[in-house]
């Protein structure tokens, strides 16, 4: 015992500086995370190391072992606590009810969202950890409430949200992806605004054509975006790029105004070329941009002004881009 004295004394230093750097905030949270899940790994290896002798014990203290143990967990973010079984969600529609609100916002879990079976306001399954908050509330105008929360890192089990909403009233929808992204078919959806806050996963939203007007206000962060509207859409979209691609598709006989606030990711607009179109850049940014022949210049110099097809004379449905900011990022009709 007298010889695992200053080993002793190095893990008591160890621990208090590490508890010190802890209280700070220096540490990151997912090793503090780690910390408070396995630390007794540390226990275990402290006790090897006063029994054991050195000389059996190889070149260094088994602690340090258990230590890089912990944090090579937490860098990988394994947690050891197991999940929370979490129960689907499901809601019968009323008689009285006139719209659906929904916020969505399943944090690192893939989502796929779509339409609901007749007769239901909404079903929800969860394949992971149970969401933090999940409920409906209101009568004849209720409110849908998916939330994640804040998860203990990433989990080594697949995290996925199925959600469906009804397709017999009108829906206001937010939502909030993280790292899981999302899949969404909203096209059989009576659509009449929709927010999309986009995080690090990959975002795939298709979105219903003739029928009512809406709005969407689409920021995309790091991960992907893919965007198709289906033929006959009527639409205004708000688009805050970031460093993540952004590939739209526009169906034919749409009636849409975009304005675009790219970022550094690449932007590349799929438009109708038998279209009434008109392109306005006020701000060419740092990035290329690439315009389709049946888009002549009325105005402008460089890559700034105004290009209209030549069915924009005729009128009809017409399709109105405005880049009001430019990034570092191309940007690209075709």
């Amino acid at each position: 015992m007298t010889a695992s004295r200053p080993l002793l004394a190095y893990v008591l230093l160890a621990i208090g500086t590490l508890w010190l750097l802890v209280e700070v905030g220096f540490v990151p949270p997912r090793l503090t995370l780690a910390l408070l899940e396995w630390w007794p790994l540390l226990l275990v290896a402290l006790g090897l190391d006063l029994l054991v002798p050195a000389a059996r014990r190889g070149p260094l203290p088994v602690t340090v072992y258990a230590a890089s143990g912990i944090l090579l967990l937490g860098v990988l973010g394994v947690s050891g606590r197991r999940a929370t079984a979490a129960e689907p969600l499901e809601h019968a529609l009323q008689p009285d009810m006139r719209s659906l609100t929904a916020l969505i916002d399943p944090g690192s879990a893939r989502a796929r969202i779509g339409p609901a079976a007749a007769g239901e306001l909404v079903t929800a399954a969860f394949e992971g950890p149970a969401p933090a908050e999940a409920r409906v509330t209101g009568d004849s105008e209720p409110t849908l409430t998916l939330r994640q929360g804040r998860t203990r890192g990433p989990q080594l089990r697949r995290l996925a949200w199925d959600v469906a909403l009804t397709a017999e009233l009108p829906l206001d929808l937010t939502l909030r992806t993280g790292s899981g992204g999302a899949e969404t078919d909203l096209t059989a959806l009576d659509l009449a605004g929709l927010t999309v806050d986009g995080g690090s996963g990959a975002l795939e939203l298709a979105l219903p054509g003739g029928g009512r007007f809406y709005r969407v206000g689409l920021t995309t962060g790091s991960g992907s975006a893919r965007v198709r509207v289906a033929p006959g859409a009527s639409l205004d979209i708000d688009a805050d790029t970031g460093s993540g691609s952004l590939h739209l598709e526009v169906g034919h006989s749409t009636d849409l105004q975009l304005t675009l606030d790219a970022g550094s990711g690449a932007v590349t607009l799929d438009l109708p070329d038998d279209a009434p179109i008109r392109l306005e850049v006020t701000d060419d940014g740092s990035g290329r941009l690439n315009l389709p022949g049946y888009l002549v210049r009325r105005s402008g110099s460089g890559d700034t002004g105004v290009w209209q097809s030549a069915a924009f004379e005729r009128g009809g449905r017409v399709i109105l881009v405005r880049v009001v900011g430019a990034g570092s990022g191309s940007i690209t009709v075709r």
